[in-house]
């Protein structure tokens, strides 16, 4: 059954993010590593060390062994923070002109994270 990305999966470790923020004059700066925590084909929730705030706008890069979605744009929906730690649900967000091609390339990144936490199904 494909994934209807309704519900949010677990990450193990093997999706790697990198969040990019715009600075002077719209120019990313430096990215930002992130670690998954839950995975669906609507958003991400990450840790991070940055600091980001609610509604702040961010451009994402989602890697998961040969795949790879490049400046994935998402909306920071919620945040919160524990010590040193920043917790963050973001959207994602896609144009029409990309749309079916990022959800393409969302359903094989979520088919390989559901793998890797189920190896023998």
């Amino acid at each position: 059954m494909a994934s209807t990305g309704q519900f949010n999966v677990v990450c193990s470790g093997k999706l790697t993010v990198e969040l990019h923020r715009s600075g002077i004059l719209g120019m990313f700066r430096r990215a930002v590593p992130a670690d998954c925590l839950h995975f669906s084909m609507s958003g991400i929730q990450v840790e991070t060390p940055a600091e980001l705030r609610v509604g702040q706008p961010v451009v994402m890069d989602l890697v998961v062994n040969d795949l790879r979605v490049e400046e994935l744009t998402g909306i920071v929906r919620s945040a919160s923070a524990s010590d040193d730690k920043h917790y963050y649900d973001i959207d994602f967000r896609m144009d029409s002109r990309t749309r079916a091609n990022t959800m393409h390339c969302l359903r094989h990144i979520d088919t390989h994270v559901r793998q890797q936490l189920n190896p023998t199904g």
